[in-house]
């Protein structure tokens, strides 16, 4: 039972930041390639969906903490964040996105299509390392999860 409140913990945290990331990555592959050819398109779809998903990160984080009983300022938030999704994003971002949003639709043969695959791949080795961060990070003493629903669901959405 405790793996899947686990799971939907996870569900719900990167939910609605990778939403939002699919489309940035399909936006910026569509206007990567067009600039660039296919290495844009891996370029745009990497630099897309990064925007997107920090930009909903980041939102979520600082509404969050307007309703928190102690509210972390601005640097212990980033500090935090940092902690979470930094081992996880210097992989990705320099190394293996890129590289699978380049070959995804080599092998799909569809732009879409074979950004969607490399997406996917990236996402299960960058979602592996960032949960495994943000467990630490919610479990740690003093470590109030501004994101536990009971706080969502304090702000009044």
């Amino acid at each position: 039972m405790g793996d899947r409140r686990r799971l939907w913990r996870w569900v719900r945290r990167y939910g609605p930041a990778e939403v939002a990331a699919t489309a940035g990555a399909l936006f910026g592959a569509l206007v990567g390639v067009r600039l660039a050819g296919p290495v844009g398109a891996a370029v745009g779809g990497d630099l897309g969906e990064g925007l997107a998903f920090y930009a909903v990160v980041l939102a979520r984080e600082l509404r969050a903490e307007r309703s928190a009983a102690r509210p972390r300022d601005m640097r212990k938030l980033l500090a935090d964040l940092l902690r979470e999704f930094g081992p996880a994003e210097a992989l990705d971002s320099f190394a293996l996105r890129p590289l699978a949003m380049y070959a995804g639709p080599l092998v799909t043969g569809g732009l879409l299509t074979g950004t969607l695959l490399g997406k996917v791949v990236a996402d299960i080795v960058f979602y592996a390392i960032a949960a495994c961060a943000y467990e630490r990070r919610r479990t740690r003493p003093n470590g109030d999860d501004p994101l536990a629903p009971a706080v969502l669901d304090a702000t009044g959405r």
